[in-house]
């Protein structure tokens, strides 16, 4: 196994800095490993230490020379473009440590667009990016994060593959797209990823959380219930639900199809306030309820739904609503759940595009993987060590053990 230490500005001076140590190496003593050649731990290490330390673009020789191996700059990239190690085994090895140690309440699934310049790079298509506006060469990806209102991380990833990367053989051949790799629709590979989780790496199933976006709802959904995966999507005010209760119930016309946010609208005399925390440690509240709902194409029998709706001020007529079958959680609970998408998606806008996830300079599909798969654990190292000598600025250096 390989050591790890931090040679720079400070040292370890307290009770915390060594707690935070003895945590972050435990996490990659489970992680690297599931590495089974010594030297291959050794480039982790320092590829993991390099996205942490160095400023600015993350790229290969930036890395090598930030751990001082500026010379091994082409053996550190063939580690991480064409050594052939399992990225699934390391991140299934780091979530599971990861899940015990953090206590997760949420998977929560963020959306990845990476800009690129060429065409080349594994998954590279072009085409509208809702979040620049703009018409761009680019690779699309989700992760899933394990996330508990003050800490969240991501676990796992996997790009989307369009059009000709997925029909094309010679393509993916020159790429090394393996044939199982996904051929799936982007919700095809959001639910592959969460059940992965649970099904390969043994994660005691947590709430899928996630906004749909350009997602449908509908397949989505269903997909999620036929796994018995519990799950809390945000949805668009104008998506499609019916009020599942018979009319003499609710009242005359309530029977019917409406879209989500004129849906909850109809009973906003029954929320309530409710209370919820930032990861700044601030409070907030709002106005929220829950009301059952089914899909538009309902069937007798079907799992029971519920929408919850969210409110910023008492007279908002444009409320936040997630479709949920957490039937048992109430409005705050299922808000509170919900504001876990904002507090991923900030984090991956900032943090994690600082640690490198859109830096791969390579054009394979492994050694997307083997990149992101060492980006999420730099990562969780950080977020462990906050504040801790891995995240002073500092040199590497890598000792036998």
């Amino acid at each position: 196994m390989v050591a790890v230490g931090v040679r720079g500005t400070g040292q370890p001076n307290g009770a915390r800095e060594g707690w935070s140590a003895q945590r972050t190496d435990a996490l990659l003593g489970a992680a690297l490993g599931t590495l089974e050649r010594a030297d291959h731990q050794r480039w982790a290490s320092l590829y993991v230490r390099g996205l942490i330390g160095t400023r600015g673009r993350k790229t290969i020789s930036r890395i090598a020379a930030a751990g001082g191996f500026g010379e091994a700059a082409q053996s550190l990239h063939h580690f991480v473009s064409k050594s052939p190690w399992d990225w699934g085994r390391m991140r299934g090895a780091a979530a599971r440590w990861l899940d015990e140690e953090i206590a997760p309440r949420a998977w929560v699934v963020d959306g990845l667009v990476i800009p690129k310049s060429g065409e080349h790079s594994v998954g590279v298509s072009r085409g509208f990016v809702p979040e620049s506006g703009r018409i761009l060469n680019h690779q699309s990806a989700y992760g899933v994060w394990l996330a508990n209102g003050a800490l969240s991380v991501p676990v796992n990833w996997e790009l989307v593959l369009r059009g000709d990367w997925r029909s094309d053989t010679v393509k993916r051949r020159k790429a090394a797209v393996p044939e199982h790799a996904t051929r799936d629709e982007p919700g095809g590979v959001v639910v592959r990823l969460v059940e992965e989780l649970r099904d390969r790496w043994g994660l005691p199933p947590r709430p899928v959380v996630m906004d749909a976006g350009e997602l449908p709802v509908a397949p989505l959904v269903t997909a999620l219930q036929e796994r018995g995966l519990p799950f809390l999507i945000g949805v668009d005010p104008r998506t499609p639900l019916r009020d599942p209760a018979p009319a003499p119930a609710r009242g005359a016309g309530r029977n019917r199809v409406l879209g989500a946010g004129a849906l909850v609208n109809r009973f906003r005399g029954l929320r309530v306030a409710v209370r919820w925390h930032t990861p700044s440690g601030g409070q907030g509240a709002s106005l929220a309820l829950r009301t059952p709902v089914a899909l538009p194409d309902h069937t007798p029998g079907a799992e029971a739904l519920v929408a919850v709706g969210e409110w910023r001020r008492t007279r908002d007529l444009s409320p936040r609503v997630w479709l949920s079958n957490l039937t048992g959680a109430d409005a705050g609970a299922s808000v509170r759940l919900g504001h876990l998408i904002g507090q991923v998606a900030e984090e991956s806008e900032t943090t994690l595009v600082d640690r490198g996830v859109r830096d791969f300079e390579g054009r394979s599909y492994p050694g997307w993987h083997h990149h992101t798969t060492l980006v999420g654990l730099a990562h969780a190292v950080g977020a462990l060590d906050e504040g801790g000598p891995f995240n002073r600025a500092g040199k590497v250096t890598l000792r036998s053990a």
